[in-house]
Formats: C-alpha cells, sequence, structure tokens
C-alpha cells in the first residue's frame, strides 16, 4: 500500500489484472486464488454498486460524511469497489486528497477528480501510510474481504492513521434476511439463501457477522465518541412500520449531544412528518434491482465453488428467492450498521 498519494507511479502487478469466469461473470484471480475475495468484478457487478449507493445516500439523507468534520483534508478510502463515495467526496471538497484502496481495480471509473487518486492494494495487509494521516477514515461493507482474524489489526491501523481528533465511520450489513411483520420463515427461499450464505465455508474465513464485534473493536483501538445504529434496508416497497423509526435512528446519530456543538440540528425528523412523504416506500423500491442482482452476485462463488451446490438447484433458489423479496407483503429487510468513532488527542 502506498504510503502517499504523491508517490512515484509504480507499474500495475499484473497479477492483479488476471480475470476468471464462472457463470458467464467475471473474477478477480488475484482474489479469489488467495481467498481474499469472491465476488464479480465485471462492469454488471460495477453498475450494481453504483446502484446500490445511490440506495445509500436516500437512506442517509445524501449525508457522505457522517462525523462533524467541517474542512477534512485528506480522506482514505477502505475497498472504494466502483468509487463512486470517493468519487462524490473528492467532488463536495475539492480542496481534500482523497484516497481509495481497493485490492481490485477493473471497477474504478475512466475519469477521477484531480484530487483523488486509487490505489491497489489488500486490506489484509498492515497499512504503511504514516501515522496521523487522515482525517476521516471510510470502511463500507469490506465484511466480505477482510479475514475474520484481521479485524482487531484492520481497526487498530485505521485508528493509527487518523489524526488526533480524527473519525472512522463503518457501514455494514447483516446478510441474514429477516422479516417486519415475521412472516418470513425457514421455509421461504430467502431464508434459505441466507442461512446457505452464512454458514458457509465463507465464514470460516470472513466475519459474516461483523456488526457483533465492531465497537469491541473500536473500544479495543482507543476510539471515543463511539455511536452506532440499526436500520432495517427493504428489500423492495413496503408500507413503513418498524423501518419508519429505524429510519429515525440515523438523524438521531447525527444529532447526539456529542455532535450538537459541531453541527445543527438536523430537520430530518420534520420532514418525515410531512403529508405524503414516501421515503420509506422510495428505498424499497430503489433497492429493487440491486436486490435481485446481488442475490445472484453475493452467492456464485460460495455456493458453486465452496459448497459444490448443483448449479440447477442454485439458479431455481436465486429465482424463488428474487421473487420473495419483491413480495411487499412479506416485508424483508436487511440489518444495515452504522458505525462511527473518533481518535483521542484533539
Amino acid at each position: 500500500m502506498n504510503s502517499d498519494s504523491d508517490s512515484d507511479t509504480v507499474a500495475v502487478d499484473t497479477s492483479f489484472l488476471e480475470k476468471v469466469t464462472l457463470c458467464n461473470r467475471q473474477y478477480q484471480r488475484y482474489a479469489v486464488e488467495r481467498s481474499v475475495y469472491f465476488e464479480p468484478i465485471d462492469e454488471y457487478e460495477a453498475e450494481r454498486l453504483r446502484r446500490q449507493h445511490e440506495v445509500l445516500k436516500v437512506v442517509f439523507d445524501n449525508k457522505l460524511i457522517f462525523p462533524p468534520i467541517n474542512n477534512p483534508k485528506k480522506i482514505l478510502d477502505c475497498g472504494y469497489g466502483s468509487a463512486q463515495w470517493a468519487l462524490e467526496v473528492a467532488e463536495a471538497y475539492p480542496g481534500c486528497k482523497v484516497i481509495g484502496v481497493d485490492i481490485s481495480p477493473h471497477m474504478r471509473p475512466d475519469t477521477v477528480p484531480e484530487n483523488l487518486w486509487l490505489q491497489m492494494d489488500d486490506l489484509n495487509h498492515t497499512f504503511t501510510f504514516p501515522r496521523d494521516s487522515f482525517d476521516l477514515v471510510h470502511s463500507r461493507l469490506v465484511a466480505g474481504g477482510i479475514d475474520r482474524q484481521r479485524w482487531p489489526s484492520y481497526v487498530r491501523d485505521i485508528v493509527r492513521v487518523l489524526k488526533p481528533g480524527g473519525w472512522v465511520q463503518f457501514v455494514e450489513i447483516y446478510w441474514n434476511c429477516q422479516s417486519d411483520n415475521g412472516l418470513l420463515t425457514d421455509d421461504h427461499a430467502l431464508r434459505q439463501w441466507s442461512n446457505k450464505y452464512m454458514n458457509s465455508p465463507l465464514s470460516h474465513k470472513k466475519d459474516l457477522r461483523t456488526h457483533l464485534t465492531l465497537e469491541p473493536n473500536m473500544r479495543a483501538a482507543g476510539l471515543i465518541n463511539i455511536q452506532h445504529t440499526k436500520i432495517q434496508l427493504p428489500l423492495t416497497g413496503w408500507s413503513p412500520g418498524k423501518m419508519f423509526q429505524s429510519l429515525l435512528q440515523v438523524s438521531r446519530l447525527f444529532d447526539e449531544p456529542v455532535l450538537a456543538k459541531h453541527t445543527p440540528a438536523s430537520s430530518w425528523w420534520e420532514k418525515q412528518q410531512k403529508p405524503g412523504n414516501q421515503k420509506q416506500f422510495q428505498i424499497g423500491e430503489l433497492n429493487r434491482e440491486n436486490t435481485s442482482r446481488l442475490l445472484d452476485s453475493m452467492v456464485l462463488w460460495p455456493f458453486l465453488e465452496m459448497l459444490k451446490m448443483n448449479r440447477e438447484d442454485l439458479v431455481v433458489l436465486i429465482a424463488h428467492a428474487r421473487a420473495e423479496a419483491a413480495h411487499p407483503g412479506l416485508k424483508a429487510y436487511f440489518p444495515l450498521y452504522v458505525y462511527i468513532g473518533q481518535k483521542a488527542g484533539a
């Protein structure tokens, strides 16, 4: 991992660029052979990640940065994927140096702002960025790429490269599909999809329940002012219930007393009470296509290559899971977790 974005250009190791194909989807050979990452890196997946980013923007009221950082000078994005978050942050803060790191260069955009540098490396390796470098470190949906035993040192690395007073924000999804009305059972394909994924050999290598250990790891690494919230991320548009209350937690995350001296009170709650507000339904509708695609892309390699599942059986399972995910009566969702924490010494 380059120590700075201004370092001399280094030739790309061609092993990072090689691909392997499974079911007409392209994967990074380097990543799958080293058990780093098992999801596609083709343009179809890049488009899905861009859709997913748009969904999360609506969930977070178009907020890219959650902690009270007014004028960041240097930001690190861990696991940038399609680089949509990093690109938009770089555009929003033209005076800020934004560095993205990902093991795969395949989904990066062709053009980026001048203040955005995208680097290749494995986040399972120790960071070589200098201590006290970044105002913010962003880590979103990297549980599928971080080794289980790496998480404590991964969080410590983040804290080490943060400036005193700097912040980290984590966003992770727990892929155990749940139902707001309790109608989803073990007989449903969605629950079978989740159970197979959560209990596949992948779970021996990756921590698929990161939400249970993130806060202890953050505290052990010395972070302070830790806050977190859980949000229901609907798989399709369904009428609000508990999801409305979980979205309220987003506003509370921004309005905690520790943040009050830095940021004005959010009008989020007032906006939600306006007649005819359809934000909850909108999130689900936006997420419908992303859900349909991820039910395929997330499990092809783990199910076919690890579980040795019959391909025809997998096709049937995914088809049924997609139909159930799109059924508003099941009120299916994935739990979404957000954590922020600050490095002491400001």
